[in-house]
């Protein structure tokens, strides 16, 4: 796994009462493992950890939360405008071949594993370029 998590806990005051939000999980080392795989959806280097936007339902975030830290997947530096300004996620990453969710989750279980991981991300490319969904 990712090693030490730490947690994020912010208090919220709504009325009388106090209001302790779910714990966000942060991981700074699966952070920096991600940053040496290369990119998911053109597997080039440089790149940084792309914090999912859209999350199994049992993992709703909500407005202005990150994800946590697990459900990260590396795509270089113009990725995540193109991303952004596509509008919705999931079909900017299925135009790809690629679903985040299950290969965030594949990473995180690969944490700390670079050789293996880089293994799966070449395999799924392979993988996208026989389908023919990536050129």
């Amino acid at each position: 796994m990712a090693g030490r998590i730490r947690t994020m806990r912010p208090v919220v005051q709504k009325g009388d009462r106090i209001v302790k939000p779910k714990l966000r999980q942060e991981s700074p080392r699966h952070l920096e493992f991600i940053r040496g795989l290369p990119c998911v959806l053109s597997g080039e280097c440089g790149v940084d950890p792309h914090h999912l936007l859209r999350l199994p339902d049992s993992e709703a975030r909500g407005m202005g939360k990150r994800a946590d830290d697990r459900w990260t997947i590396p795509l270089t530096r113009k990725m995540p405008d193109a991303l952004h300004a596509s509008g919705d996620e999931i079909v900017f990453l299925g135009a790809h071949g690629v679903y985040g969710p299950a290969i965030a989750a594949l990473l995180w279980q690969l944490s700390g594993n670079q050789e293996q991981a880089e293994r799966a991300l070449r395999e799924h490319h392979r993988l996208v370029r026989l389908a023919g969904v990536m050129n």
